[in-house]
């Protein structure tokens, strides 16, 4: 501040990642595992900005200087037959970023969306991984269950009771004859609550096809991405009196065309990049 002459927001810290992980083979085709790993999530530079955006005359956004990366600690367990496994695991979040709402500048519907630090969120989590591979037919499934939990003393967050959130994911693939391949994915979250935010279901589906030609010179692959248009973020969050609901379809309904041809007579592509600073191109928002 240059009208007090001091400094106001302190951002130096300084923290230590260590990150561990054992595995020890049981017998054949039996592998059991565990994991530690402390990591960091610096707030966006854009969450940082302190000044007022208008998305409508009721609605606006702005920045919280204040604001301090989250620190994550996540331990996770591991077991595993041949390619078929299990995963345990918890993560305790100290400082959670998440987004609040306040009374907003321009009448009583106003309001204005700010990211703060809450004092921690915490995260059980299962998971089954189920391959499955026949001839011509490949599928990877995924079926997990997520409970999620925010605390914060602050009185206007009356947080609510918390409901697990139901994880389904499938990738499946088959091969006609070896003359095409066609996919079908699927993704599927459950309606869950944190305390904070409840939010509904949420679910797509996409297709695509792919093929070869000239001796696999020729590359092919056609995907239709969300073909029933059902990628919806809906849901209901309740801060201090204040109710917002939100309901944003996300345009992810698009038809794309891939085409790739290799020339000349390369097998071996060796190439090694390397990204600078890639954590902080993260934190940009295009």
């Amino acid at each position: 501040s240059k009208k007090l002459n001091k400094y106001i927001i302190d951002t130096s810290y300084f923290n230590v990642f260590p990150t561990a992980r054992a595995e020890y083979k049981i017998k054949e085709d039996w592998v059991i595992g565990s994991s530690y790993s402390l990591k960091i999530n610096r707030p966006l530079y854009q969450d940082l900005d302190p000044f007022l955006w208008y998305i409508d005359s009721l609605t606006s956004i702005t920045g919280n200087s204040r604001l301090i990366p989250e620190l994550n600690h996540q331990v996770e367990g591991t077991l595993n037959y041949k390619s078929y496994g299990i995963r345990l695991g918890y993560t305790h979040t100290k400082n959670a970023i998440r987004s609040m709402i306040r009374q907003g500048n321009t009448g009583a519907n106003s309001i204005i969306f700010i990211k703060e630090n809450l004092k921690q969120f915490s995260q059980w989590n299962a998971t089954l991984d189920l391959p499955f591979e026949k001839k011509h037919f490949s599928s990877y499934n995924s079926i997990a269950i997520n409970i999620n939990r925010l605390k914060d003393p602050r009185p206007e967050l009356l947080l609510r009771r918390v409901t697990p959130q139901y994880y389904l994911y499938s990738a499946n693939q088959i091969n006609i004859k070896n003359y095409v391949t066609l996919n079908l994915n699927g993704e599927y979250y459950s309606g869950n609550n944190d305390g904070l935010v409840e939010r509904k279901p949420l679910y797509y589906f996409s297709l695509g096809a792919s093929k070869y030609f000239f001796s696999k010179k020729l590359f092919c692959q056609l995907l239709y991405n969300d073909f029933l248009k059902t990628y919806r973020f809906s849901g209901e969050r309740r801060i201090g009196g204040i109710t917002s609901r939100y309901n944003q379809h996300i345009n992810s309904h698009f038809f794309r065309i891939l085409l790739t041809y290799k020339f000349g007579k390369l097998k071996n592509v060796n190439y090694n990049n390397k990204a600078v600073n890639e954590s902080e191109f993260n934190r940009i928002k295009q």
